[in-house]
């Protein structure tokens, strides 16, 4: 098993030999330099990620400190423009903080608030005031103040006192720099985007894969099932581009999603039976039927929360019967996905047959350059660049549009609710105790993602894509809320300055749960430790042995609004 974590689950790149010699390099690898440190000097390596498993070759680690940024386009375009943008926000918010020490001396001086005193080290050159005095107030109402910051006197209660920040934090200086910060970050910003598309471009040159030779056609003719009749229209109208791969999607989403069922089913119940138990319908039902008999009450509800043999058995059969009906039934062409022997002739057909969404609407014949030669069978194809091949999601492919429109909708709906009750528990927290509220709003950052997978797996996306951008509109949505508005909203005005239990501290706290705390749960993984050394030795079988080596899922939109949440809180309260 950990042979299987080492060679399966981590990355690994093919090894060219080492400080004085290489090794043998397979036939038609895509090989790329980069410069990678050895013990005694600095020698050129060949970087091409390793097939999983690989064996023919020798093959090692990635390593965490050496391997160069352009590489890290081997796990995905999105892994490699995250890391691009990740290392182009820290240099614009290194230099907003540059910008920002200003305003740090002056607040920590003896101008502002003599010094600080009784601050706390870290918080020093933040905008806490406590150059404070009691005031007379004709207006002040006891409900627009917090206790410790409004009283009267004794000897008639009509005249009020407020608590005033004598602390002068307005100046013009302090303004023009916290516009120039968030200047920096704007065109910062801008420009980023443009580094970005050219990483992009970068990224997808530098990795080769089907996406780059293939197109999908949106609306084939229903009745256009036979391949060869696709291959020969290309070869044909296309000046002999030759097709290496005909894919032919049919409407038959229900067929896909009852075979996953039975599929995920049946692994279920061999993860729960002795190795080298025959998985037969008759063996399968006899040992159902053993455990259904051995239960009790408590076991019979707690087979309503984990299922067992007789609940999976159950399904399978569902799924089976299913399986069967909708497999005699004619289904309709909705995709197909042609792969061409080069990129140029991916790119020809491309150039040729895009001509928009509202065109192919239409039917507008006219804006075809060549309407005889690039009409099939007297349609305009709707033609764009597909998605990489293992992001496409073929159970969902074809559901109606209004039908995702109508999910996405209901689970923002549930999203937003959610948001409010975290809002009001925060709330409530932060009124009894306001040094556990941070502890609060940490704790449901980090456990919000997992209902916010649960809704989206509720949705039906055609590609991974598109579930990883529902996925980060839901948890970048509740966690900047959560974060930063959540806080503004729930604290007095009067006090944002106070040394003890005002904002400031709050913020601290919120930016040491989030940068420290869950960096720290990350780097210790319990949970994957758990799954390794506990319950992988206890596993039936090999197959379940390795499935708990798989590693711990992640996904790209959660890794975004972890850095994002991060950047609007310090953009949010720049100020102080």
């Amino acid at each position: 098993a950990w042979a299987y974590f080492e060679h399966f689950t981590l990355a690994r790149f093919v090894k060219i030999g080492d400080s004085t010699e290489r090794a043998p390099v397979p036939n038609g690898s895509n090989n790329k330099q980069a410069s990678f440190p050895s013990n005694n000097n600095t020698n050129t390596k060949t970087f091409d990620r390793a097939k999983t498993g690989e064996q023919d070759v020798v093959t090692q680690l990635y390593s965490p400190w050496y391997t160069p940024h352009k590489e890290l386009g081997d796990w995905g375009l999105g892994v490699g423009i995250y890391f691009t943008t990740l290392r182009f926000l820290a240099g614009i918010f290194l230099l907003a903080s540059l910008l920002s020490i200003p305003n740090i001396v002056y607040y920590s001086g003896p101008d502002y608030s003599d010094r600080q005193p009784d601050v706390p080290f870290h918080l020093k050159g933040s905008a806490i005031c406590t150059d404070t005095s009691w005031v007379p107030c004709v207006d002040c109402k006891w409900s627009d103040f917090p206790q410790n910051r409004i009283a009267n006197t004794t000897t008639t209660d009509s005249l009020v006192f407020v608590l005033k920040n004598n602390c002068d934090g307005a100046t013009v200086r302090s303004g023009m720099i916290n516009l120039g910060v968030l200047a920096i970050i704007v065109v910062g910003i801008l420009i980023m985007n443009r580094v970005i598309m050219k990483a992009e471009v970068e990224f997808d040159e530098d990795e080769q894969t089907a996406q780059d030779y293939s197109i999908v056609i949106r609306n084939p003719p229903k009745r256009a099932h036979d391949p060869k009749l696709w291959k020969d229209w290309f070869h044909d109208n296309f000046d002999g581009a030759h097709v290496t791969a005909c894919t032919i999607g049919v409407d038959n989403d229900l067929l896909v999603q009852a075979l996953v069922t039975r599929r995920e089913n049946l692994r279920m119940i061999e993860m729960k039976v002795a190795p080298g138990t025959p998985l037969d319908t008759l063996t399968i039902a006899k040992l159902a039927a053993e455990e259904e008999k051995k239960r009790n009450s408590i076991d019979r509800i707690v087979a309503m929360i984990i299922p067992g043999i007789p609940e999976h058995l159950s399904k399978v059969v569902v799924a089976t019967a299913k399986i069967q009906g909708l497999a005699q039934q004619d289904h309709d062409v909705s995709n197909v996905f042609i792969t061409f022997e080069t990129e140029a002739e991916q790119r020809r057909v491309l150039e040729a047959l895009s001509v928009g969404k509202r065109n192919v609407r239409k039917q507008n014949k006219r804006v075809l350059a060549d309407p005889e030669r690039h009409l099939f069978q007297g349609r305009v194809l709707h033609v764009m660049e597909p998605e990489e091949p293992s992001t496409v999601r073929w159970k969902d492919l074809n559901a109606p549009r209004l039908l995702r429109r109508k999910q996405q909708l209901l689970t923002m709906l549930v999203t937003i609710v959610a948001i409010i009750c975290i809002s009001l528990i925060v709330r409530a927290v932060n009124k009894a105790d306001v040094r556990f509220s941070a502890t609060t709003i940490a704790v449901f950052n980090i456990s919000f993602p997992a209902l916010a997978k649960a809704l989206t797996n509720m949705e039906s996306h055609a590609s991974e894509s598109g579930v990883q951008r529902s996925l980060y509109l839901k948890v970048a949505l509740a966690r900047w809320i959560n974060t930063a508005v959540i806080v503004t909203i729930i604290y007095d005005f009067t006090r944002i300055l106070e040394n003890e239990q005002g904002l400031v501290q709050q913020v601290f706290a919120l930016f040491f749960a989030e940068v420290v705390g869950n960096t720290l749960l990350q780097l210790l993984d319990t949970s994957g430790h758990f799954r390794r050394h506990y319950l992988a030795p206890r596993a039936n079988n090999q197959w379940s042995m390795n499935l708990l080596f798989s590693g711990v899922d992640w996904d790209l939109s959660e890794r975004y609004t972890n850095m994002t949440k991060v950047l609007i809180l310090a953009v949010w309260y720049n100020a102080v």
